[in-house]
């Protein structure tokens, strides 16, 4: 719309723009009839001002479903406690895996016989053998041992993790040819919402840090200017609950969802608290949240943020090495369901990528690069948010 027809329009509903709401609508059309079915059984002020178009836009409330969160309990874990979680984790991923059309000819280990030689199994990697190039991999009827033909392919297998094989026997040994991740299916349509909503990413300001003060005040300015719907705080913003209630206060009347960081201050806040990750729906788009301090060890085995989120998403396993530290009775750390939006702080590398309709998103830092992302859910595009650039 051309800016006398944007002004035609709010005559004839007996009101006038001001020079800053005009631009305000130039900018984003699409909020033109949002706010009129909005203000449709209210009488107007004879002129619009900025102040008064954002308080109607921002009473606009976008539906949250929280479809599972961590819960780390305090009791103690028996023996049997992990023997049972370790069993549901491997019956979980199995039938991942047996969907997998590559497994062919699928059998137990206690199936292989002297005559076996083509076959596919199913095993949790219970030894990795770096010099041997091989797994001892272990199913629920004994352990077997394969070595690798694709060598490569040992850099991204971790110890605990199940994981399918396929095999054939050679000169008495077992070699396997393909090593087969659970994955996430190929998505035939991408995820998106019927409306617009707008989502911001950001993280790590560490604000009881020296930081550029810019950065900060830019971000106000950015969020001064332009609409978002939703607010992910993906942790450690500050250890110091001053700067937590000061930050979240200062941050505009939208909605807001906070994992906190390991070192984050728990003040009472207008926003949603979750702990270490969450998955979440949002309008049809499946989130997955995390901080990032429950993958920062296998980011040594993958090297970046990015590629450690991409290499456990095709493990569908947040954290495949099993660690007694972080059990509960009941949680298995399984990347289920299959997530629309993958989003993780903490690192302070920004990045982002997709793979199979899953957008892949990893925030900045206010102590390296203040780079943080927009996704508008309505087309999935991802714009980039730099807090170093004069808004």
């Amino acid at each position: 719309m051309k800016r006398k027809e944007i002004l035609r329009t709010f005559l004839e509903r007996g009101t006038q723009l001001d020079k800053q709401s005009l631009e305000f609508f130039l900018e984003d059309e699409n909020r033109i009839q949002e706010f009129l079915d909005k203000v449709k059984d209210l009488e107007l002020p004879p002129i619009l001002s900025l102040d008064f178009v954002r308080k109607i836009l921002a009473e606009r409330k976008v539906e949250v479903k929280i479809i599972k969160t961590f819960e780390k309990k305090e009791e103690e874990i028996s023996i049997s406690d992990i023997s049972s979680l370790l069993n549901k984790r491997y019956e979980k991923i199995s039938s991942l895996l047996g969907r997998r059309l590559e497994l062919v000819n699928l059998i137990s280990i206690n199936k292989i016989g002297p005559r076996t030689r083509k076959f596919s199994i199913i095993g949790m990697v219970r030894e990795k053998d770096e010099y041997e190039k091989s797994l001892m991999l272990e199913d629920k009827t004994g352990e077997i041992k394969v070595f690798l033909e694709d060598e490569t392919l040992l850099s991204k297998i971790v110890e605990d993790e199940i994981v399918g094989a396929v095999c054939s026997k050679k000169e008495g040994s077992f070699f396997a040819k393909k090593i087969i991740f659970p994955d996430i299916p190929l998505k035939k349509e991408i995820a998106k919402s019927e409306k617009e909503v707008k989502c911001l990413f950001i993280s790590d300001l560490h604000l009881e840090k020296e930081f550029k003060q810019e950065y900060l005040e830019n971000l106000y300015k950015f969020l001064e200017k332009d609409r978002v719907d939703l607010i992910f705080v993906l942790g450690n913003i500050s250890s110091r609950t001053k700067d937590v209630k000061d930050f979240f206060s200062s941050l505009p009347k939208t909605q807001k969802i906070f994992v906190k960081g390991e070192n984050d201050a728990n003040p009472d806040i207008d926003a949603l608290k979750l702990e270490e990750f969450a998955f979440l729906e949002v309008e049809n788009v499946k989130f997955l949240l995390l901080h990032g301090k429950l993958v920062e060890k296998y980011l040594k085995i993958f090297d970046n943020p990015i590629n450690t989120l991409l290499e456990l998403l095709k493990k569908r396993h947040l954290n495949p090495t099993f660690d007694v530290s972080l059990c509960s009775s009941d949680e298995i750390f399984l990347i289920d369901p299959v997530p629309d939006i993958i989003a993780c702080g903490h690192f302070h590398i920004p990045a982002s990528t997709n793979y199979k309709g899953t957008t892949i998103l990893s925030t900045g830092s206010f102590l390296t690069q203040p780079i943080y992302w927009i996704i508008n859910l309505k087309n999935r595009e991802i714009l980039k948010l730099d807090l170093r650039e004069k808004l």
